[in-house]
C-alpha cells in the first residue's frame, strides 16, 4: 500500500508512511475521546432529554481538558501541554 501511495503522490516511501502512520495515531485518539465521551458524559447520566445531554457539554468539555488526568499524557491534564514548546496548533495559535 505504502510503495503504491508513493508512486502515485510521487513522494518518497518514508515520507508516505510517516504520514499514514499519523493518520492513523490521530484516528486512534479521535475513537479514544469517542469512547470517553460517551462513557464519561453521553452514557454516564440518565438525561430527560437530547437538549439537556448538549446543555451539559461545555461543562463536560471543560472539566475533560482542563482536569482530568490522561494516561496518554503520562496522567497530566490536556491543559497542561499548551505552555510546552512543540509543533502543534496551540502553540501555532496563542
Amino acid at each position: 500500500m505504502c510503495i503504491q501511495c508513493a508512486l502515485l503522490t510521487g513522494r518518497r516511501l518514508g515520507e508516505v508512511c510517516t504520514l499514514l502512520m499519523d493518520r492513523i495515531d490521530r484516528e486512534q485518539k479521535y475513537a479514544s475521546f469517542i469512547q470517553t465521551a460517551l462513557r464519561e458524559w453521553a452514557c454516564a447520566a440518565a438525561y430527560p432529554n437530547s437538549s439537556e445531554r448538549v446543555r451539559e457539554l461545555p461543562r463536560r468539555l471543560h472539566e475533560y481538558n482542563l482536569y482530568r488526568n490522561h494516561s496518554a499524557l503520562q496522567n497530566k491534564q490536556p491543559i497542561s501541554r499548551v505552555g510546552e514548546v512543540v509543533n502543534n496548533v496551540l502553540q501555532l495559535h496563542n
